[in-house]
This record gives structure tokens, C-alpha cells and sequence, in this order.
């Protein structure tokens, strides 16, 4: 498996699923509401549960899922970083993003215009840059 098909695959589990033990801790906050009769709150957890098991099974974006991709990259001391490494990383992160897929998020025109948001949005979820 490439780099790209690697951070592609990366990108599409974090946005489409929760560790287990995150899963775990919703499920045992349920069973504390439930006991506390909290409808509000089991209605949210059971919703978050429910998210996280269709997200999972059809490959979806979790709803929590922010849209922004941020990668962190551990290198070991004396290593060297092989050339195109990093264009890798951002054309996984563009796949991924496409795969997955995301919802428009990335806001058109130059600095003013962004903050503006003049411009409207792309439509396409791959022109989120990575934070």
C-alpha cells in the first residue's frame, strides 16, 4: 500500500468512525442517564451512537466531524524525509476527502474574501487544506 492509499484510508476512518473505547464511554454515559432519567440526554447519546454506527458501517462522515484535516506526523531522530513525501501526504488527504466524502466546506477568493465569505464555498470537499 502507497503512502497516499494509507493517508486516504486515515482520513476516511477518522471522519467516519470513534475509537472503541470513545464508543464505550457513550454507551456507559447512556446507561448513567438512563438510570438518572435524563431524556434529553439519552436522546443525544443514543443519536451519537447511532451516528457512529452508520457512519462506521456505510463509510459516511460522523456529524462531529469537522470537515478540517489535521495530520500530525511523527519522524524518528535521524531520518530522512524522502522527496515527495509531503505532496503525498496532501494528495491522500485530497482522496480521502473525496472518498469519504466530506461536505463543501472550503470558502473561495483570496484572504479578505474568505473572511468575508464573498465568494461562497467550493464544491468540492477536497479544496480543504490541511490545518
Amino acid at each position: 500500500m502507497t503512502l497516499i492509499e494509507k493517508v486516504q484510508d486515515a482520513v476516511v476512518n477518522a471522519g467516519s468512525s470513534y475509537s472503541e473505547d470513545r464508543l464505550a464511554a457513550y454507551e456507559k454515559a447512556l446507561k448513567v442517564e438512563e438510570s438518572l432519567d435524563n431524556e434529553n440526554a439519552v436522546w443525544a447519546l443514543e443519536q451519537m451512537i447511532e451516528n457512529f454506527k452508520v457512519a462506521k458501517e456505510k463509510k459516511l462522515p460522523l456529524c462531529d466531524d469537522t470537515g478540517i484535516p489535521h495530520v500530525l506526523i511523527q519522524v524518528g531522530e535521524n531520518r530522512e524525509i524522502p522527496k515527495g513525501f509531503f505532496n503525498d501526504i496532501n494528495i491522500g488527504i485530497a482522496k480521502g476527502l473525496d472518498k469519504l466524502p466530506g461536505r463543501p466546506m472550503a470558502v473561495k477568493g483570496n484572504d479578505i474574501e474568505r473572511i468575508e465569505q464573498s465568494q461562497g464555498l467550493y464544491n468540492e470537499s477536497n479544496m480543504m487544506k490541511p490545518a
